[in-house]
């Protein structure tokens, strides 16, 4: 039986994170479908506060790149829990460091991309 390669599709290759190399394991596919939208959502918290300035609260994108870091390795998304724990250490430093900020900021936008990449087509 071939599988549909739609856009987050059940079982279909986007719908279990294909695109990149990985795959949620199958019997997760629901479960990793209900929860893309919030993991898109908390990967832009964490993508704004590592964008703040020194000074400016960041537990709000602490707390997001610690649950993200946790969420994305169940899912076996490895990279992406590599990079949540990036955010997470970074911004739970009491150094701030631009350039390292700014890297991870990015790497946070470029999984944000790839994810929801995967969410279904709204305009049907």
């Amino acid at each position: 039986m071939a599988e549909e390669t739609e856009r987050g599709t059940p079982g279909s290759e986007a719908g279990r994170g294909g695109t990149a190399g990985w795959s949620v394991p199958e019997l997760l596919v629901p479960l990793w479908q209900e929860r893309l939208p919030a993991l898109v959502e908390r990967l832009q918290v964490v993508e704004l506060a590592l964008q703040a300035g020194p000074g400016e609260p960041a537990e709000d994108g602490l707390m997001m790149a610690h649950k993200l870091h946790g969420v994305l390795g169940t899912f076996g998304h490895m990279q992406g829990s590599v990079i949540a724990g990036r955010a997470e250490a970074l911004l739970g430093s009491p150094d701030h460091d631009p350039q390292a900020r700014a890297a991870v900021a990015l790497q946070c936008r470029e999984l944000r991309d790839e994810l929801a990449a995967m969410l279904p087509d709204q305009s049907t």
